[in-house]
This record gives structure tokens, C-alpha cells and sequence, in this order.
């Protein structure tokens, strides 16, 4: 398969795209196992999607089945497919079905999420069906002889850990259009899991143009996963770790896991 590798973006957009800090300054608490795992081209893409499907985006196909495409305002990079490069927003974009997967490494210009955790903490949330005597006059099994199983199946009852870190922002930088991205985040009132504890609560958005681009690379450190050949370069070189991680979005999709470049310095390379 022949791969196209350069960085592209959607004509009469390129001219906007800039080097970005986005910041998300919240109430104090967000639901995370790990800060890095909320991502800015997450975000983007199902506001992207969401709005460009109207009441339809919560009716559509499941995504494992149809994926469809999320035309972002941030910069394209790595080995892009020339077939993909020419996606639009609600285009079918992998269908396993039909044989239709992108196993390409381009990814989007934005940074891992950047968080200082003051503090870490584990909340549990609950489910049980209540099954208190005075109760079960409101039950009614048709005069049969029946139980409420709480040990599987829907009324199974739950007492589930939640990790929590306690920080006052998180900071993405990306290289893409400042006013698009800001309309896109301004409406997110939360992120993370169980926002409606109260965990993860977006106070406000801060989307500011910046001189460098950290989207990759901050003063020599890596900034975020990097796959294919980009990968293999750093990692023969030592000085780098690798894992097999998401570079793109959305992350819980198979075809947009790899062994990528996850952490380290150019600086620190045995040899170039």
C-alpha cells in the first residue's frame, strides 16, 4: 500500500493554523486513571461529529461498526493516505465489514494532556437494587414464586472504585485554527467520567496563540505518542520509551492503536 507522507490541511485553512496553548481550568476534580487520558482530538471530534449530525449523532450506527470521519481544525501529520487526506466530515471512514479499515499512522497536531496532580484520590460509586422488606408489596411477579437476582445480570449490585486526581487545569498544545477550536470547546461544561458526580467540571476554556510549536516537542521532550516510521526513528536511537498506545482519535478504536514513542528527549539519543 503506498502511503503519502506529509502534513496537510483542508484549503483556505492552512493560513490559520498556528501554534496553540489550550487550557481547561476546572472546579478541582476530574475522574482519570491516568492524566494523559483525556484528549483534545477527542474532544474536538465529537463536538466536530455532534454538530454536524444534529439529533441524528445519537441515533447513528455504532462506531465499531461505521466510523465516520471528524474533519478537525488542527493540522494533519505523519503517513497519510492519500484517500484519507480527502475525507470530509461525515464520511464513512472505516466500515470492517466492507473491508474498509485505515491502518495508517497519521494522527493530529496536538500535545498528550498536560496536568501538575496535587493530590490523588479514590471515590466509589454504588448500584444496588433496594431490597428492603417493606418494598416488596411493589413488587410483582404474577402470583409466582420469583427473586430479584442482585448477584449478575441487570439489578446486579455494584460497589465500584473511581480514581479521581485533584488539579486545577489541564493544558493541550496544538498547531491548528484558534477561533474553531475555540467555538468547538467553549459549549464542554465537563470531562472525564462521571461528570454528573460533579467530577471534572470545566470552569472555563483559554485557547492562546503561542510562538513555538509544543504540539510534538517541548524544549527536546516528547509531547505526545508518536507511531509508525517517526516511532521506529527515535526508538533505534535509544533514550525512548514504547508502549502500545492511541495516537489518534477516537482513542478506544482498535485500527488507532500501535506501538508508539511514548516518552523521552531528542537530546538524550545515543547517536543520531
Amino acid at each position: 500500500m503506498m502511503i503519502l507522507c506529509l502534513a496537510i490541511s483542508l484549503p483556505g485553512r492552512e493560513k490559520l493554523m498556528q501554534p496553540l496553548s489550550v487550557t481547561a481550568y476546572l472546579a478541582g476534580s476530574i475522574a482519570l486513571a491516568r492524566p494523559s487520558d483525556i484528549s483534545l482530538d477527542g474532544l474536538l471530534a465529537y463536538q466536530v461529529l455532534r454538530r454536524h449530525m444534529g439529533n441524528d449523532f445519537y441515533t447513528h450506527a455504532d462506531g465499531r461498526e461505521v466510523l465516520c470521519f471528524a474533519r478537525l481544525p488542527l493540522e494533519m501529520r505523519g503517513e497519510i493516505p492519500e484517500a484519507v487526506s480527502k475525507l470530509q466530515t461525515g464520511d464513512v471512514w472505516m466500515n470492517p465489514r466492507q473491508g474498509i479499515i485505515d491502518q495508517s499512522f497519521w494522527y493530529w497536531s496536538c500535545s498528550s494532556a498536560q496536568t501538575v496532580v496535587a493530590a490523588r484520590q479514590t471515590q466509589y460509586w454504588n448500584k444496588r437494587f433496594d431490597t428492603h422488606p417493606a418494598l416488596s408489596n411493589h413488587v410483582d411477579f404474577g402470583g409466582r414464586v420469583e427473586k430479584v437476582i442482585i448477584e449478575n445480570g441487570r439489578y446486579k449490585a455494584y460497589h465500584m472504585p473511581l480514581s479521581t486526581l485533584i488539579t486545577d487545569k489541564i493544558v493541550w498544545y496544538a498547531y491548528g485554527n484558534l477561533e474553531e477550536i475555540r467555538t468547538l470547546l467553549t459549549p464542554i461544561t465537563a470531562i472525564g467520567k462521571k461528570r454528573s458526580y460533579g467530577n471534572g467540571m470545566v470552569m472555563r476554556w483559554s485557547v492562546e496563540p503561542m510562538e513555538e510549536d509544543w504540539s510534538e516537542w517541548k524544549e527536546q521532550e516528547l509531547m505526545r505518542p508518536l507511531p509508525g516510521a517517526t516511532a521506529l526513528h527515535w526508538a533505534t536511537r535509544g533514550a525512548f520509551d514504547l508502549e502500545h498506545r492511541a495516537f489518534r482519535a477516537p482513542q478506544w478504536h482498535p485500527a488507532n492503536q500501535a506501538m508508539c514513542l511514548s516518552k523521552g528527549r531528542r537530546d538524550a539519543v545515543s547517536c543520531v
